[in-house]
């Protein structure tokens, strides 16, 4: 199959065809016009067919014309007016950063209005009543704020993107009712503020990447589309292609650094953060809509290496869908957003593939549908058909493949895949799936700005995700708002005070000092990932490693050295549970039930919390104290983690209704809050899941009849592992040494390959299990992750602890730190890239 015929041209196979054979129109293959484009358009943004006679979407419907009639009915229609609602004014456009976000949501509002008039089956479809207001709105936007000339003041997104797509797609809904002077006038405005999608602003001097080059692209498209500007349809096409810059920024290339996709699958946007799970998704449905708009035109898009884009689906984005949502790891500062959560975003690439996949020749088109399939089909307590987050054109696409007996949905990957380039790894077993986030010199501790993530300060420094089918809303039903920022699960930091970031104009990514974090797979079943760990300020050091194995994720942490006199503490598990709902629990053999406000309970051993899986700490010679258990009621609110728009109750920013500002969620016991004013020991992880109990000889939930892992290492090498059921050892060594039988040369992962174990880093859960462990003066290390120099005294030493979890298997990839190895099998030399 030639790499030119990948996207199938015959108007993008009739539209994805026809928003996947709903009834509708179909498109000629002849070159289309410039109303057929609109035409096309407008078939994305409001579905190929009346959802009138739908009952899933029934309420979908029903909800989309509340929104409309709500911004209506608002609206201040007085012939002199200074806004169009009198809760976001436009007061100091121009020159203030609130204005400009008020103009942003009043767009949106507007564009709400304009479904409300364009999708037929709601009350008020075709109203001229409303289509004039929503006209004179526009005017009265372009007349005072949106126009040539205005200052550009506070985020730039509103004037170049926010405020560009939102223009358009409403000129597109209302095209013959809108008139050509004022038409051609919006355009003028977007066409002043974001001339050439190459670029940033004005100016050629700083180009334009990712996600922030397609959604100006699709802008730009559309506004030659809209104006009867050819060259403009071709400058937005070739745009995706950089042919400005011989292709240096093309969204069909692979990168090696900055921003975009690498051919590890990983994805980069503002240079530093794995992303694919927000701006790569935008990305995807931004290309996925210009292909299908341009398909069988004059200006299809044609670039030779859009299997780049295409192999990304399976590659990036599909190793960090959990059954229809994506993982937070990948999802950067968007876990914050309350109207965003991670089924919101699954949502998102799972219409993208949808959109995409009709005009894509076998195999992708076959193996795209059945992995939109299979996600809607797994997402069991969210629904995309009917969703009041999604639009009706994306239902009635979830609705076509659902109803599709000839594709046959793709099961849940088994699986772990290290993504070097991004510092991921991510495996998935039957019943559960783990990732950890790392940071390293080249990629983040997470990112802040533009009031969002305001408390995500320790996000990348080993928060440890775990997934399971019993608890598929862990990280959507409120986690971020009523999480201790200060306890994320897999963490270790002190009790210093840090600043929200709540209020900062732009957006911001700290990265780690220490170069060494990385891991690899082996045959795609096992993994491991480490992390040479120094803190924001330097008062913190550690190294840590996260061992995936079959049945258990095993962490090891050792050297943990903190300075100033600040309370160190590490956090095993923080998972949270509607209030009144929390599980039972099994400490150290005894079953009991704990409720917010019960003194915490000591464990010595063990802790398992039903339904979920269970924890074990292993032996830590030399170690004090213990952790405790205990439950925390924590009440938040979205506003504190996120002051931005959207958590205003100003805007529609694509949900209906506005929810109350206060969370609340019992947090420890089940979700486990493991506080302890000594240093906890190793922390294992037997297999988890009560209801389904491996070994017929253990009567209760915790199960450790198997041989369990070992930990070679001294307290201060953290990272090895030797299984003794499986003669394997892995491990992931911060700094020079030889634990157990592994020696290496440099800061390395490593697996010997005869061994058959993978190792990696990752896990996740949210049940709190912290320690603080007694001061043992053991040396630190220096910023390289090499021989450290006598430290100061250890506040934290020898931590090791694991989850025991469920795995998977695929293709395994090198670690970005490594180097060769001799194995405890014999003489054989490993060498790592």
């Amino acid at each position: 199959m030639s790499r030119r015929t990948l996207f199938r041209t015959t108007g993008a196979a009739a539209l994805a065809g026809v928003l996947l054979s709903q009834a509708g129109p179909s498109f000629a293959a002849s070159d289309a016009s410039l109303q057929e484009l609109i035409d096309r358009r407008r078939l994305v943004l409001t579905g190929s067919r009346s959802a009138a006679d739908v009952p899933e979407l029934a309420a979908q419907l029903e909800g989309m014309g509340k929104t409309a009639g709500t911004w209506w009915t608002s609206m201040d229609k007085a012939p002199v007016r200074t806004s169009l609602w009198s809760d976001i004014p436009l007061t100091g456009i121009g020159q203030s950063t609130t204005a400009t976000s008020n103009m942003g949501l009043h767009f949106n509002r507007l564009y709400d209005m304009a479904l409300g008039y364009a999708v037929p089956g709601n009350p008020y479809a075709g109203n001229p009543e409303l289509a004039a207001d929503i006209v004179a709105g526009l005017k009265l936007l372009n007349d005072t704020a949106y126009k040539p000339g205005m200052r550009a003041a506070g985020n730039w997104w509103f004037w170049e993107i926010g405020v560009p797509r939102k223009s358009v797609d409403i000129l597109t809904l209302l095209h013959a009712e809108v008139p050509e002077t004022l038409r051609t006038s919006l355009l003028a405005a977007v066409r002043w503020f974001a001339p050439n999608p190459n670029w940033r602003g004005r100016a050629t001097s700083f180009a334009e990447t990712g996600a922030n080059r397609v959604d100006k692209s699709l802008a730009c498209c559309m506004r030659g589309i809209l104006d009867n500007k050819a060259d403009e349809i071709a400058l937005g096409r070739d745009a995706l292609s950089d042919t400005v810059r011989g292709g240096v920024n093309s969204v069909f290339t692979y990168v090696t650094s900055g921003d975009g996709f690498y051919t590890d699958g990983s994805f980069v946007q503002h240079t530093y953060l794995p992303y694919a799970g927000t701006y790569g998704v935008v990305a995807l449905a931004g290309i996925a809509e210009i292909v299908a708009m341009l398909g069988g035109s004059t200006w299809a898009v044609n670039d030779p290496k859009r299997s780049v884009l295409l192999d990304a689906v399976e590659d990036t984005y599909a190793p960090f869908v959990w059954d229809g949502r994506i993982m937070d790891t990948v999802r950067g500062r968007a876990v914050s957003r309350q109207r965003e959560p991670d089924y919101v975003s699954g949502f998102g690439l799972i219409s993208a593939v949808l959109l995409l996949a009709p005009g894509c020749e076998e195999p992708y088109r076959s193996r795209f549908l059945a992995l939109a399939k299979g996600w809607l089909e797994r997402c069991a307590d969210q629904k995309l058909v009917g969703h009041p987050t999604q639009s009706l054109a994306k239902s009635l696409l979830s609705l076509g493949v659902l109803s599709d007996t000839a594709v046959v949905a793709t099961p849940a990957p088994v699986y772990s895949r290290m993504f070097a380039d991004q510092d991921r790894l991510v495996h998935h077993r039957p019943q559960w799936g783990c990732t950890v986030n790392l940071s390293s010199k080249r990629i983040g501790r997470y990112e802040w700005g533009n009031s969002e993530n305001n408390l995500g300060w320790y996000q990348g420094d080993g928060m440890t995700f775990v997934y399971t089918r019993q608890d598929p809303s862990q990280f959507s039903a409120d986690f971020w708002p009523t999480v201790d920022p200060y306890g994320l699960p897999g963490t270790t930091v002190n009790d210093q005070v840090r600043a929200s970031g709540a209020g900062a104009a732009g957006t911001g990514i700290p990265r780690a000092f220490q170069a060494f974090a990385g891991g690899l797979t082996v045959d795609g079943r096992w993994g491991v990932v480490g992390m040479d760990h120094l803190n924001h300020n330097k008062t913190l050091s550690g190294r840590k490693s996260w061992f995936f194995l079959d049945d258990a994720v095993v962490c090891l942490g050792a050297g943990i050295t903190g300075t100033g006199g600040a309370s160190v503490q590490t956090t095993i598990e923080n998972r949270s549970f509607a209030s009144g709902a929390v599980p039972a629990l099994r400490t150290d053999s005894r079953n009991r039930r704990m409720a917010p406000g019960d003194a915490a309970v000591q464990l010595k051993r063990s802790v398992h919390i039903e339904g979920h899986g269970g924890y074990v700490f292993l032996d830590a010679p030399g170690v004090s104290g213990a952790p405790e258990v205990a439950v925390v009621r924590r009440t938040g609110s979205w506003f504190d983690v996120n002051s931005g728009a959207d958590t205003s109750h100003a805007g529609s920013l694509g949900s209906y209704g506005e929810p109350g500002p206060l969370r609340r969620r019992d947090r420890g016991s089940h979700a486990g809050s493991l506080d302890s004013s000594g240093e906890p020991g190793p922390l294992r992880r037997t297999r988890p899941t009560p209801a389904n109990p491996a070994h017929s000889d253990e009567p209760g939930p915790l199960r450790r009849t198997r041989p369990t892992p070992t930990n070679p290492a001294r307290s201060d090498e953290p990272g090895a592992l030797r299984r003794r059921d499986r003669g394997s050892h892995a491990g992931s060594l911060g700094s020079y040494g030889e634990p157990g039988a592994l020696r290496r040369t440099r800061p390395t992962t490593a697996s010997p390959a005869q061994s058959g174990v993978e190792i990696a880093g990752a896990m996740r859960d949210r049940w709190v299990a912290t320690a603080n462990p007694a001061r043992s003066g053991e040396p630190g290390a220096n910023a390289e992750g090499g021989p450290g120099n006598p430290g100061p005294p250890s506040v934290q030493s020898g931590e090791a602890y694991a989850l025991a979890l469920m795995a998977a298997a695929r293709t395994s990839r090198p670690s970005r730190s490594s180097s060769s190895l001799i194995t405890s099998g014999g003489s054989k030399r490993i060498t790592l890239p």
